[in-house]
């Protein structure tokens, strides 16, 4: 990963723009890490990544129901006797 500070970004703004097609640049202030520039197709590959965690806990009472109430398919009945 390429590191710039935020004052030589600014004055190469394009140069760096390019550079983050290739590779994430980091972009400093005041020596401490401010921000990353990534390409769009890597943000969306990110982004499609990236999921939601929920605890126990915050699932709805009707979350709970819908999941207890769920079957699998009969395709997958052998698995079954995984939990014996």
């Amino acid at each position: 990963m390429l590191k710039v500070t935020s004052q030589d970004f600014q004055r190469n703004t394009g140069q760096y723009q390019d550079q983050a097609l290739k590779e994430s640049v980091m972009i400093t202030r005041y020596g401490r890490e401010h921000l990353v520039l990534i390409g769009a197709a890597e943000y969306k590959a990110l982004r499609k990544r990236a999921r939601i965690v929920l605890g126990v806990e915050d699932l709805s009472e009707k979350d709970i129901e819908m999941i207890s109430s769920a079957s699998m398919s009969s395709e997958h009945d052998y698995l079954n006797d995984e939990l014996k």
